[in-house]
């Protein structure tokens, strides 16, 4: 119980003086996930609200040199733009009279509760910056905001990997987006913010997986209104990206050569064991391709210094094929469900990211907030629906967090 308490003193603390980053889709921004142990899927990024997190996926040395990582141990970050705070869940007519530079920056503290099961073997906390310039100019009477996102992560806690690396990097997003370009004023009073991603591959975790780039496209319907009771902001959107690889095969590469030097640990062990001549010693599936994910969220203004927001997003992930076609020779059995245990084309998953939390205005710049985050696949292995917004099945996984944060946007 010493070791949760420090554990929660250390998140309150860190976070004072910190900053926050702002979503450029022109709607309500989701609130950050906590960057848990690195994922390699480029369209987490690259969407207008969500991921795919990956449950098994490489974790990188400084050297370059990766194994596969253990199952994450904590929800992995649905996106790269963040925000539903005061600061800046601003509405995207707001986003679209604006005009010139602006710089957002955030430090997220999250606390997994696996660490409240069992603090030595479970605990997570880490601390997450991110720095996001915009620009937000017009061409021929159209307003545009142009942004890159620049994003790191710091475990305090063991971190899930052989050589114990705390810091990790994640990939750049370069975005641009048209905040409220289609509006019906005189009907529903709905408007759309189209948007488009580029991520450029900056992690370790991109470089082991052979990341080249993902594209995305996206666009978000927003409706706000005033009632007695505060104002209400609702937005929807829809989203999809497509990953650009060296390799289908997201792998460690073989160490067999004279030239190559072997991955090991802090006490000197080699980690990577490969066979002569060959591609990869070990494996962590096949790399993303094709990414969709459709996500909702309210926001209420309850005072004009305090927003509740809650928000879900179901993400379909297409991985590369690692058998295109079935022969004669494929196995010819059906599973429990009675699908073919032998498929050929993309491989599929799903996964659900759901939040709910609240944010406070400090001033014009600043802002604190706080909440629950769970990212976890959406039915159990039985075919049960699992409650998106708390995993109560496998609290050791880290799967929901609490998170801290102060933004700033200047």
């Amino acid at each position: 119980m010493n070791n949760l308490k420090v554990a929660f003193v250390a998140m309150m603390v860190l976070s004072a003086g910190s900053v926050w980053a702002q979503n450029l889709d022109g709607g309500i921004a989701p609130p950050p996930q906590q960057p848990a142990t690195p994922i390699v899927d480029p369209n987490a990024a690259a969407m207008p609200i969500a991921p795919t997190p990956t449950p098994v996926e490489p974790v990188a040395t400084p050297g370059g040199a990766t194994t596969p990582a253990p199952v994450v141990t904590a929800a992995a970050p649905p996106n790269q733009n963040t925000l539903a705070s005061a600061v800046s869940a601003r509405t995207p007519e707001e986003q679209a009279n604006q005009t010139g530079l602006q710089v957002i920056t955030s430090l997220d503290h999250w606390l997994g509760v696996g660490t409240f099961v069992d603090s030595k073997s479970y605990s997570y906390l880490t601390a997450n910056l991110t720095v996001q310039p915009q620009v937000l100019f017009g061409v021929k009477g159209v307003r545009l905001a142009a942004s890159a996102t620049l994003r790191g992560s710091y475990e305090y806690t063991l971190p899930d990997n052989d050589t114990g690396r705390r810091f990790a990097p994640a990939d750049i997003r370069l975005g641009l987006s048209a905040p409220a370009v289609f509006r019906d004023k005189a009907l529903t009073g709905i408007s759309v913010t189209p948007s488009m991603g580029v991520l450029l591959p900056t992690s370790f975790e991109s470089w082991n997986a052979g990341l080249i780039t993902s594209l995305s496209l996206g666009a978000a319907a927003t409706r706000s209104f005033t009632t007695p009771v505060g104002g209400f902001d609702f937005r929807l959107s829809l989203g999809g990206s497509r990953g650009f690889f060296t390799n289908p095969v997201n792998g460690v590469r073989g160490c067999s050569t004279p030239s190559c030097t072997p991955q090991r640990d802090t006490f000197g062990n080699q980690t990577v064991l490969s066979r002569p001549n060959e591609l990869f010693s070990a494996s962590a599936g096949m790399n993303t391709a094709w990414s969709l994910n459709l996500a909702s969220q309210v926001n209420w203004r309850a005072t004009g210094e305090v927003i509740v927001y809650v928000g879900y997003t179901f993400i379909k992930t297409w991985r590369e094929a690692a058998a295109p076609n079935l022969d004669d020779m494929s196995a010819k059995g059906v599973d429990s469900n009675g699908n073919p245990v032998a498929r050929g084309g993309y491989g599929q998953s799903d996964r659900t990211s759901a939040f709910v939390g609240a944010s406070y205005q400090l001033n014009e710049h600043y802002s604190l907030d706080l909440g629950l985050s769970t990212v976890q696949t959406p039915l159990t292995a039985t075919g049960q629906v699992r409650f998106p917004f708390f995993s109560f099945g496998a609290l050791a996984d880290n799967s929901t967090t609490a998170y801290f944060t102060l933004t700033a946007a200047y």
